[in-house]
């Protein structure tokens, strides 16, 4: 069940300028609502009375001018977390394009705690034009997210492994919260009587070096693991980091999910140590 939710927009008039080179924090003065009033100086904080409950964030930024994502420079924008009233912050979910103005990220639940704030920061490059600063395109750019509760729900992340293969099943030793007891050796696993049910699945993972072609890929396997079909993915050429999501997917007892990484060109490396927490596969099932 969602309990509250928000979203909020870039500004058009003035434009925020964003220096090259630079992570910098997005700036969304137009809320179109906030139903928890959790929202305000462009960042999402948390209430004593949504602690125990699970968040889930998406953004996109849009760029009018200078030339960003485009000659293979990157266009990066990232979700943020801070437990410690913004003296430092961790990466939750992060998206790095080339050869497009636009980037979006989505988080997938994560469990919430009092205090906790949400930002989003982006970094551009400039291109080839060496502008030394870059606009938001306010139609596109925009913060949202909803608190749910109620739910069965998993998050599982990679801080500390490595993985220099390609082609392979997304390596999540880390398990976060997992309330159906469903998440085992990187794959969730549909429990007895969710037959007819939704899964609304987000999987991330940043690569190094940045790789000629990388893509995540959601799938699915109806015999038990044997075999699966991609349903969801997300990448492209000179994407270093990559978020994606479902949408809502019809459960069987039984069936499986996992994430996968597909890369060619080079050695492409899984970056668990710059990735911080945005290594990762979260998903939510609501019984009711």
């Amino acid at each position: 069940m969602i309990e509250a939710a928000f979203r909020a927009n870039a500004n058009n008039s003035p434009f925020q300028q964003i220096p090259a080179f630079s992570l910098t924090e997005v700036q969304f003065p137009i809320e179109e609502f906030d139903t928890g009033n959790l929202f305000a100086n462009s960042r999402f904080t948390c209430s004593p009375a949504f602690n125990g409950k699970y968040l889930c964030l998406s953004g996109c930024v849009g760029m009018s001018s200078g030339n960003p994502g485009g000659d293979q420079t990157p266009l990066e924008c990232q979700i943020e977390r801070s437990t410690d009233n913004g003296s430092s912050w961790t990466i939750v979910a992060n998206q790095v394009v080339v050869e497009t103005n636009y980037a979006n990220v989505n988080s997938g639940p994560m469990l919430l705690a009092t205090g906790d704030t949400y930002r989003i920061r982006v970094f551009c490059s400039g291109g080839s034009m060496g502008d030394s600063n870059v606009w938001f395109d306010p139609g596109v750019s925009y913060f949202s997210g909803y608190i749910l509760s109620g739910i069965e729900v998993f998050r599982a992340i990679n801080t500390t492994v490595d993985d220099d293969s390609s082609n392979s099943e997304l390596p999540l030793p880390t398990v976060l919260f997992d309330t159906a007891g469903a998440f085992a050796s990187n794959r969730f696993t549909v429990p007895s009587g969710w037959d007819g049910k939704y899964l609304h699945l987000t999987g991330g993972c940043r690569f190094k070096p940045t790789p000629f072609y990388s893509e995540v890929a959601l799938q699915r396997s109806i015999d038990a693991g044997a075999n699966f079909d991609t349903i969801a993915g997300g990448g492209g050429e000179g994407t270093k980091s990559i978020t994606c999501a479902s949408g809502p997917v019809l459960l069987t007892s039984g069936h499986v999910f996992r994430a996968i990484t597909l890369c060619y060109g080079g050695i492409p490396e899984i970056d668990a140590s710059e990735a911080e927490e945005a290594i990762f596969l979260s998903g939510w099932v609501d019984l009711t």
